[in-house]
């Protein structure tokens, strides 16, 4: 999806350039949230089903694996349920990993002999620690009749911070000392998140290792990708889960991990939404004396992906968002419109305005360069029809001809490169704004979906018509520049709403900015002829 995203922006750049029309366009956006009163409470629904709630959220975890089995948020615009489930796989009934169960390798005379707690029902226990606070505890055993392992995970939901914490504790619980995994081998896989809900199509796993970015995004059934950094084990900070809204990462508080991996299940989920994948998280191999216990401590943050509040954890989750400077700055721009106006789409439209506004300058520039280089067209083609033969002198004496009408031939591509960090960064903005969610604006629901009725990309692709009727066209460009427009609805019947709001908007001042200034030019032009005309006259007399 964010790849699809990126070549629609770079075709309207494209098109833009060519029409030469350039739309224009710290404190961190804030998304908006009432204070929570968490209760906290802790109940058991089913024989193997423990949940907790609050007032933000709910989690659901499930005796069988000791394992994540819903969660899903209870805010009005964000309630989407975080975990897929049987029933959304499109070839039905399948084993699904949860998050959060566990893979055991202890190595053996005839090589690694893998325990996994996937099937296990555990013991639990909950403590209710305080209004914002409950611990889950999760006690079973995994073996093979040869080595036996506890595992106990202990999960501390904070809904006052909405993290939750999971300790993991494995125990040898044989007689003699066992090994955990090998030198060659990771000794124990945790299963975390690698899918959101049941819409996998935007879903991209990421890994934050040393401060940059690997990204892995499941486009088939028999996907398998490695975050395999020379520098994982020593520099990883945090691995997880992303679409256009939500996150889910895990942290890592005492121990690093050896390795990460995502491979396709080999299932799709219904309607065209995606493949499903598992994420398996490795540590190095270790060592276990008999009933000697090693702990593994993780913060886990579920939730909206909101730069603000990732922020506010101080361990660099706000990464997730890959905002840069420019587009932080352009959504707190947006923030503060809203601030006033109590409206994103009226936001969007000011917004729109102010860019426009403080990139004019540049506009101008860019106009005025093309403006220039159309006087010289006629005798640029007389250039090419003298030299057709003989490219390097024609190259010569165009080049000259710049020089003596003090035209710089790339006057006009700097405005536009200085113009296009803001554009991508205003793109990246109002495509990945969790504050767009639900936001309705006239007609439009949501300014985060696509237009339904599809009312904006048609008005763009009619204000692109209007921009070129009021400009000199190359013949022989005249069939490219009729394409355009419905180019130009191609490309955006897709995008959302809120970007195609900025655009529409954009498009609008352009036409009025070029009315302007050829009747502009009109007016100075019949000022001249007059006086032209007058001086004819006075002569005469």
């Amino acid at each position: 999806m964010k790849i699809k995203y990126l070549i629609s922006l770079l075709l309207l750049l494209s098109v833009s350039t060519f029409l030469a029309i350039i739309p224009s366009g710290f404190s961190s956006p804030a998304f908006a949230q009432g204070e929570l009163k968490s209760t906290g409470e802790v109940s058991v629904s089913d024989a193997n089903l423990v949940t907790v709630s609050s007032a933000d959220f709910n989690v659901s975890f499930s005796r069988e694996g000791a394992s994540l089995k819903k969660f899903n948020l209870n805010r009005k615009k964000f309630q989407d349920d975080f975990i897929y489930k049987t029933g959304d796989l499109e070839t039905g009934a399948s084993e699904i990993i949860r998050p959060f169960t566990v893979d055991v390798s202890v190595a053996a005379k005839g090589g690694i002999v893998t325990l996994s707690d996937n099937k296990v029902v555990y013991d639990v226990k909950q403590d209710k620690i305080d209004a914002n606070v409950s611990k889950v505890i999760f006690t079973g055993v995994v073996g093979d009749g040869t080595f036996s392992v506890g595992i106990t995970k202990i999960f501390t939901v904070d809904s006052s911070s909405r993290l939750i914490k999971l300790s993991l504790k494995i125990k040898n619980n044989s007689p003699s000392p066992i090994s955990i995994g090998t030198p060659n081998s990771p000794g124990l896989a945790l299963n975390f998140l690698s899918n959101i809900g049941d819409n996998a199509v935007d879903d991209e796993c990421v890994a934050d290792i040393a401060g940059s970015l690997y990204k892995s995004i499941t486009n088939s059934a028999t996907y398998k990708y490695e975050f395999n950094a020379s520098n994982f084990s020593s520099d990883v900070k945090w691995i997880g889960i992303r679409d256009s809204f939500y996150s889910g990462i895990i942290a890592f508080d005492n121990k690093k991990p050896h390795s990460a991996s995502v491979a396709a299940t080999g299932h799709s989920l219904k309607n065209k939404m995606g493949f499903t994948s598992n994420m398996f998280v490795r540590f190095p191999a270790f060592d276990l004396d008999a009933a000697e216990a090693q702990s593994f401590d993780f913060s886990i943050f579920l939730g909206v992906k909101s730069y603000d509040d990732l922020k506010k954890y101080g361990r660099g989750f706000e990464e997730i968002c890959e905002f840069n400077f420019l587009a932080l700055l352009i959504l707190q721009s947006l923030v503060f419109f809203y601030g006033m106006t109590k409206n994103y789409g009226v936001a969007i439209i000011l917004l729109t305005i102010a860019i426009k506004l403080i990139l004019q300058p540049l506009t101008n520039k860019q106009t005025k360069s093309m403006k220039e280089m159309q006087k010289i067209q006629p005798l640029i083609a007389e250039l090419k029809k003298k030299y057709a033969t003989d490219m390097q002198k024609m190259n010569e004496e165009v080049m000259k001809l710049y020089k003596e009408h003090g035209i710089n031939p790339f006057g006009g591509c700097l405005p536009l490169l200085l113009q296009l960090p803001v554009l991508f960064a205003l793109f990246t903005a109002l495509r990945s704004s969790v504050e767009l969610k639900g936001e309705g604006f006239l007609w439009l629901a949501d300014l985060s979906a696509a237009d339904p009725t599809w009312i904006l990309p048609i008005a763009i692709a009619i204000s692109m018509h209007l921009q070129q009727s009021q400009m000199q066209v190359d013949p022989n460009q005249a069939a490219a520049f009729q394409f355009m427009p419905i180019l130009m609805f191609m490309i955006t019947y897709t995008l959302p709403s809120g970007v195609l709001l900025y655009w529409g908007v954009s498009n609008v001042l352009q036409v009025a900015q070029q009315w302007y200034d050829n009747r502009r030019e009109s007016a100075g032009k019949a000022v001249v002829a007059i006086a032209a005309a007058d001086n004819d006259k006075g002569g005469n007399s």
